[in-house]
């Protein structure tokens, strides 16, 4: 085993928890869209695609499809497609959305995925979309005011990079694998 090995890669079984990601790919997602989820979207829980779509009743799938396909987001795509979650957020109601279909997951970078669709959404849905509660999710006040802002995706996470050298400096000893 090593740090970049993935699950499949050292013969180990994924053993689902609930609640919670019941799949490989869900639990790659899921860094991306639990935080959506604090807001007034559906993430795919009660569907067939927890934690695989992100809908809502007054999204228009193919525009927000449209826009993230446009964005080249590595590792993803996104497909237009209505689904009624049988429970969570809006159940028991139709709600158009995205599925998240993962074409390379080498390439996936989960908070880049939460950070397009998030900035798609203020975009297209700056009164629908209830964004604030997303942007309290990060607990980081630059990061929320930048969203304010909505400069997009790639300056917000250049704006991490400081902080993140400066992280992997000082966990660098503490690391017990390699």
């Amino acid at each position: 085993w090593n740090r970049a090995s993935r699950l499949e890669e050292i013969g180990r079984p994924f053993q689902p928890f609930q609640p919670g990601p019941d799949n490989l790919e869900a639990l790659l997602l899921y860094p991306a869209l639990a935080p959506l989820g604090e807001t007034n979207l559906s993430i795919g829980v009660g569907t067939d695609r927890a934690y695989g779509w992100v809908g809502a009743p007054w999204m228009d799938a193919l525009k927000v499809a449209e826009l993230l396909n446009r964005q080249d987001v590595p590792g993803i795509r996104f497909g237009a497609r209505a689904r009624r979650p049988v429970s969570g957020a809006f159940a028991q109601q139709n709600c158009a959305g995205v599925d998240l279909l993962v074409v390379d997951r080498s390439k996936i970078h989960t908070q880049r995925v939460g950070l397009e669709i998030g900035c798609a959404l203020r975009r297209l849905y700056p009164e629908q979309w209830r964004w604030a509660e997303w942007s309290s999710s990060f607990q980081d006040a630059p990061t929320a005011r930048a969203l304010q802002r909505n400069p997009g995706p790639v300056e917000i996470e250049a704006a991490w990079q400081p902080g993140l050298t400066e992280f992997r400096r000082h966990r660098q000893p503490y690391l017990l694998y390699k």
